[in-house]
């Protein structure tokens, strides 16, 4: 690898982490099953203008879609397949007993589903408007409804959109109990809101009828609230300069959230659980399935048929993460005051649930996908559920609400959010300028060999990440040819980063045992060790090596974990941090070393064991775990995992370390390099079932070690 040199003053952070807005005029129209529409220049006013909505009883009949007053020469019975696909539905609205309260209700919903080739408009140019009008399919009542109004959609990246399937839910254009089977449908897209509705063609959709129930927070749930009865469009953004302002995703889409089968009213424990796993994933810690993590959260919040009361979410959440020592902070954010902080939490890693009071009466507790702030202060906010609790499937469903500065929507209001973070050291999802200021490399004037971010732009690393967005490049070059900001070439040979922390940090709260970061290498990095060294408020310092040299050059994730004891065993004062220092090469030896790059992912302080458990549970499910020393390698599910170390010939030995009899079974893998694995499962089954662990190694000469572990609840 050849050394470079980057002259930071000409360094921008010209990373795109949010869409920009570019002025094209209208978009080409994307889609529809439904029907594809070109936004027209010429196109008739909206009629009787009402600033501020749609009315309710609206019916749009003023509305001329095609310049003929409703001719039909412009509709087609064929099924187009452009773009985007559109699927539509009536509610059968179920009451708080799952039987229909109003069946074939007036609420319709709309579900957009992507292919790809929509990120022309949804990813790269800033993001689209949709908008959709109707007519009923009796031709008695062709009369236009503008049911979708200046629906905002964009995404981060083209994986996160064809992860994303939004909904809404308007009126349809119906009577009360009448049964919709298919209608006309028109769909515009434009790359700004319109005030009026542009020409369009309108296609005959078929219309699916399908059962709908969720929510069960703070008093029950959707069958308590009245939007079957005062149901209208659905409305966002009134004006052409209403724009997008700021916007917040999660680091996974909807469709990559774990799936839960919710029973009735249960919103509350199936949103935190969601929630956990999602952090779990984001993060790099171990969780349950979200399913089993619903089943604890559903007696830890005291949940029942009526739902979950306001405190119980709370309380029930800490519990649970407690118990199960999950490193999650949850706090309970009231109104819409402090959403701007809601959003940051969102882009740097934590979830929210929001939580919803309907009218009259009932609510919702939902994971937050993304939040969209407009310019006059109203939000676009998506969030994920069961739309059909008590049918005993696992289903996940976007929703998408229009807010109010004031928490108001049709139908409700938002009371707050319950916000979960994972506490880490560093994340490394701010901007380069802003990563260049916390830390200090060689190139800044720190003496060593280390250089933070590539070359070009955006500087950080986005395509290999081990959580959220981007990862850290840190260069090192201990064989002394690195030029500083002054020119000066100090001869380092090490590589180091520092960070001083602006005021002391306590590391003994929480109790935690070690300090975790996670690596990236390449294979032609030259082998070096890895150390930290950590400078307490009083004068003292200690380092702590760790890693096989081999670990800069492999092309993978790993977890690196440093024990606290051995720096408090040399005088570092842990409840007073104020310095964290990264190092690459030996602090001790002062001789010139190689060259190299890796990523460097999620600093944090954590609580890890000596081994983790493999628990046989009701369907004899197990977790194999992996661990060299204190941190996880590899995780294996399933009743027979199997471990394969066929890529990796440099292993000595396999072999059970003791017997602990057949419900537990420690194996102790030995490294050439001298390091030693350890693979701890521990059997558990429930009631008076007994678990049977069995453990089985080979070698083969081709294919190298094969660790099977076997469980069994008889």
């Amino acid at each position: 690898m050849e050394p470079r040199q980057n002259n930071r003053e000409t360094k921008t952070n010209s990373q795109t982490t949010r869409p920009h807005r570019h002025g094209a005029a209208f978009l080409a129209a994307l889609l529809v099953y439904a029907g594809v529409a070109m936004a027209q220049t010429n196109v008739p006013p909206l009629p009787n203008q009402y600033g501020g909505g749609i009315p309710d009883a609206y019916d749009g009949s003023d509305i001329d879609l095609d310049g003929s007053s409703g001719a039909q020469e412009h509709r087609n019975n064929a099924a187009n397949a452009l773009a985007v696909s559109a699927q539509f539905y009536q509610l059968d609205w179920l009451g708080e007993d799952l039987t229909p309260l109003w069946p074939d209700s007036l609420v319709g919903e709309m579900a957009l589903d992507f292919d790809g080739t929509e990120a022309e408009f949804l990813v790269n140019n800033g993001g689209a408007y949709i908008n959709v009008v109707v007519e009923s399919a009796d031709p008695t009542r062709n009369q236009a409804q503008w049911v979708v109004r200046n629906l905002y959609l964009a995404y981060p990246d083209q994986p996160y959109m064809d992860n994303s399937s939004p909904t809404v839910q308007f009126r349809l254009p119906a009577r009360e109990g009448e049964d919709v089977t298919e209608m006309w449908v028109g769909i515009v897209v434009t790359d700004h809101p319109v005030a009026q509705f542009p020409a369009v063609e309108v296609h005959l959709t078929p219309v699916t009828a399908r059962p709908y129930h969720t929510g069960g927070f703070a008093g029950g749930g959707s069958g308590l609230s009245d939007l079957p009865v005062t149901i209208g469009p659905w409305i966002g953004v009134l004006l052409p300069g209403d724009v997008p302002v700021d916007w917040a995703w999660t680091w996974w889409a909807a469709g990559e959230i774990a799936e839960v089968n919710e029973a009735v009213n249960g919103c509350a424990p199936a949103s935190a659980a969601r929630s956990i796993e999602y952090l779990g994933n984001a993060h790099g810690f171990d969780t349950d399935g979200a399913q089993d993590i619903y089943d604890g959260l559903y007696e830890d919040m005291n949940t029942d048929e009526s739902g979950t009361a306001d405190d119980d979410m709370l309380k029930g959440k800490k519990k649970y993460t407690e118990d199960n020592g999950l490193p999650i902070d949850t706090e309970l954010v009231y109104g819409m005051e402090n959403i701007g902080d809601v959003m940051d939490a969102i882009d740097a890693g934590a979830d929210v649930e929001i939580l919803i009071a309907w009218d009259p009466n009932g609510g919702h507790a939902a994971m937050i996908t993304s939040i969209v702030q407009f310019s006059d202060g109203s939000y676009e906010i998506t969030y994920v559920d069961d739309p059909t609790q008590g049918d005993g499937k696992a289903e996940n469903e976007e929703h998408t609400i229009h807010v109010q500065p004031d928490g108001s929507f049709p139908g409700g209001q938002v009371d707050g959010f319950m916000v979960e973070r994972v506490p880490v050291l560093a994340d490394f999802e701010l901007d380069i300028e802003t990563i260049w200021t916390h830390w200090v490399d060689g190139f800044a004037g720190n003496g060593t060999g280390a250089l933070i971010g590539h070359e070009d732009p955006p500087h950080m690393e986005t395509e290999i990440v081990h959580s959220g967005r981007q990862s850290l490049p840190l260069y090192y070059d201990n064989a002394g040819r690195l030029r500083d900001l002054e020119g000066h070439v100090p001869g380092a040979t090490t590589s180091e980063i520092q960070r001083v922390f602006s005021e002391p940090e306590d590391w003994t709260a929480g109790d935690p045992n070690v300090l975790s970061l996670w690596i990236y290498g390449d294979p032609t990095n030259t082998p070096e060790d890895m150390y930290v060294r950590l400078f307490d408020c009083r004068g003292g310092q200690g380092v702590v090596q760790t890693a096989s040299p081999l670990d800069l050059q492999l092309t993978q994730w790993q977890p690196l974990t440093f024990d606290l004891a051995a720096f408090a065993e040399q005088g570092v004062d842990l409840s007073c941090i104020y310095c964290l220092t990264l190092g690459i090469g030996n602090p001790n030896q002062g001789q010139p070393g190689g060259r190299g790059m890796v990523l460097l992912d999620t600093i944090a302080l954590r609580q890890m064991d000596d081994g983790a458990a493999c628990l046989c549970k009701a369907n004899c499910a197990i977790n194999i775990y992996l661990w060299d020393w204190k941190y996880q390698v590899y995780k294996y599910q399933g009743t027979t995992s199997k471990v394969n170390f066929k890529d990796d010939k440099t292993i000595r030995k396999v072999e059970e370390k003791r017997d602990l009899g057949e419900t537990e079974k420690w194996l102790k893998i030995t490294w050439k390099d001298g390091r030693v694995w350890k693979l701890r499962c521990k059997g558990v089954c429930p009631g008076k079932k007994k678990c049977t662990m069995s453990a089985k190694f080979s070698e083969d000469k081709e294919k190298g070690w094969t660790v099977v572990m076997e469980c069994k609840c008889e």
